[in-house]
């Protein structure tokens, strides 16, 4: 694959966000009331755990017809006539398709998450044997108020131990990034080709590794800007009303959905203009059209 520019990712990105809500607004939307409604009952998780189980099931079921969605709306045009590849009414439709982005949702997960959860547990045993002579410091982390919270991390995260957090969480933070944009293509690959090939995905990325990483950050930046200031608006006006002491929880809500809203598509837009960087250019003009 030639270099793919940074500029062009980040347009065909943002670019992706109407075209996703067009052509799939069905599911977009049932994503966004999916998260309003599991922030309804979040409260009733605790002594309810059925109906926290019935939540994940729910969000992993919409998130991968969303995504199915998305990449059929992508990759349609290369299987013209083919059903298999069809966007379903408003974006629902569980075929194939999206077994094999579950199926390969599941593998980038384990390959990504279990080194890295590895890595955190051996460097949290290393950090809680270097606090053995901070009792305090460990109780006010467990069991403190934020403010409480706040002061014994500070505490904890003095000295050799911050060197020696950095030292170790700074390069795996690198790596688990680098490897992340590499198999960034595994998902869509497999919905697409069926192929769950992890070095076939590898290769795909080279030269755009870069346009990955950096309209991956510039999403995450986006999504805490908008949800700041949707969240600042909704506590706001929440405080108006007079319910002061719920602005925060409002808010919070708020950016959760807006989130929501546009995680996927900006993703999804990425993804699929790396992919097709390659292809015809009629091709990648007629998806993001």
């Amino acid at each position: 694959m030639s270099n793919v520019r940074v500029g062009a990712a980040i347009a065909a990105s943002f670019g992706y966000v109407s075209t996703a809500w067009s052509r799939a607004m069905g599911i977009m939307a049932a994503g966004v009331a999916l998260v309003i409604a599991l922030e309804i009952v979040q409260p009733m998780l605790a002594s309810l755990p059925a109906l926290g189980l019935v939540g994940t099931v729910a969000r992993v079921g919409i998130a991968t017809m969303t995504t199915g969605a998305l990449f059929r709306i992508g990759v349609e045009p290369d299987h013209p006539g083919d059903p298999a590849y069809a966007v379903g009414p408003g974006g629902f439709q569980w075929g194939a398709l999206e077994w094999r982005v579950l199926g390969a949702n599941l593998l980038l997960g384990a390959v990504l998450l279990i080194p890295l959860i590895v890595l955190l547990v051996v460097w949290g045993m290393g950090l809680a044997a270097s606090a053995s002579g901070h009792a305090a410091d460990v109780q006010g982390l467990e069991s403190g108020d934020q403010s409480q919270r706040m002061a014994a991390l500070f505490q904890l995260f003095t000295g050799p131990r911050l060197l020696v957090s950095g030292l170790i969480l700074i390069p795996v933070a690198l790596i688990f990034i680098y490897v992340g944009a590499r198999l960034a293509l595994l998902t869509l690959q497999a919905a697409d080709a069926g192929s769950f090939s992890l070095a076939q995905a590898w290769r795909r990325s080279r030269g755009a590794v870069l346009a990955l990483i950096v309209t991956g950050g510039l999403i995450f930046v986006t999504e805490v800007i908008a949800g700041a200031i949707v969240g600042f608006g909704a506590g706001l006006i929440s405080g108006l009303m007079g319910h002061v002491s719920a602005g925060g929880l409002w808010g919070g809500k708020a950016s959760q959905t807006v989130n929501a809203a546009i995680n996927a598509p900006l993703f999804a837009g990425l993804l699929l203009y790396v992919y097709r960087a390659d292809r015809p250019a009629t091709g990648v003009a007629a998806t993001f059209a």
